[in-house]
């Protein structure tokens, strides 16, 4: 599906600007143009709202990414402190460590992290002969552990507005260029020649 970027969507509120203007000047010559302009200016303010609504969501969804990966990057040091703990304990090749730790060494996302951390407090609270070195970090990883999941949520969220915006956004380009293209054949006049030189752009989806 093809979408509208901020800078496509501002190339519209600049087109509906002028627009805007070729109607005004037409107001005395042509009956027509009253009625058109009236329907353009609910147009232009309803692009302004999506133009706007869309730059506060994408800042939400970046605040809610860079918080995210804030999370994860303390999460997952932390996952690693507690890790040396236990190999030091325990020794490198025990069969004890898969108790605590994933199998793996491979990178996970967000998600799998927190149900490492999440698996990681939950035997080391309940395990017997664990070292205190390593229990000592059982509080650090509630706080990990809830810091990521609300992170997760507040990012899910944000992408859900963005995606919604950007829907928002290729609804009312659209409405928008059906209105225009009504515009350009009601008026036979030459605003209809200015409004048909003027491009509207339209980005695909990033």
């Amino acid at each position: 599906m093809t979408t509208i970027t901020n800078a496509a969507i501002y190339d519209l509120v600049q087109d509906s600007t002028q627009l805007l203007e070729a109607l005004e000047r037409q107001l005395d010559a042509l009956p027509a143009a009253g009625a058109l302009l009236e329907q353009h200016q609910q147009l232009h303010r309803e692009l302004l709202h999506r133009q706007q609504s869309g730059e506060r969501a994408i800042e939400e969804w970046r605040r809610a990414l860079a918080r995210r990966w804030e999370c994860e990057v303390a999460g997952q040091r932390l996952y690693l402190n507690v890790q040396r703990e236990l190999v030091a304990y325990f020794g490198p090749a025990s069969q004890a460590l898969l108790i605590f730790l994933r199998g793996d060494e491979r990178e996970h996302d967000a998600a799998q992290l927190l149900a490492d951390l999440r698996q990681l407090h939950a035997a080391l609270a309940i395990t017997h002969g664990v070292p205190t070195a390593a229990t000592d970090y059982l509080p650090d990883l509630v706080l990990a552990c809830d810091a990521l999941d609300d992170a997760l949520h507040w990012s899910n969220r944000c992408e859900q507005q963005r995606h919604r915006a950007f829907l928002d956004r290729h609804l009312s380009q659209q409405a928008y260029q059906q209105v225009r293209e009504r515009t350009q054949r009601t008026l036979a006049t030459p605003v209809a020649n200015l409004v048909a030189d003027m491009p509207v752009s339209v980005a695909p989806e990033r």
